[in-house]
């Protein structure tokens, strides 16, 4: 079993999509005069979240790839060529 950055399976990946799901469904809601079941302070706490997940682990990511670069040697190198 590969173990890899939590939150980007398939589980973490269902979570942010619904969750950037809810202000559309709310905002459509609202044009058409329907009562929402989820409030608009909540609705917006969950998309800032969903937001700040995504953007934690594109810096992850990021990091882990800056962290790595510098050791990697290409392999013509690592052949003499």
């Amino acid at each position: 079993m590969a173990v890899g950055i939590p939150g980007v399976g398939i589980g973490g990946l269902f979570y942010l999509v619904n969750a950037l799901r809810i202000p559309v469904t709310a905002l459509r809601r609202a044009s058409r005069g329907e009562p929402s079941p989820i409030a608009s302070s909540r609705a917006l706490r969950l998309t800032v979240m969903a937001l700040a997940i995504l953007v934690g682990t594109w810096f992850t990511g990021v990091a882990v790839g800056a962290l790595l670069l510098p050791t990697i040697t290409p392999a013509h190198e690592a052949a003499g060529l």
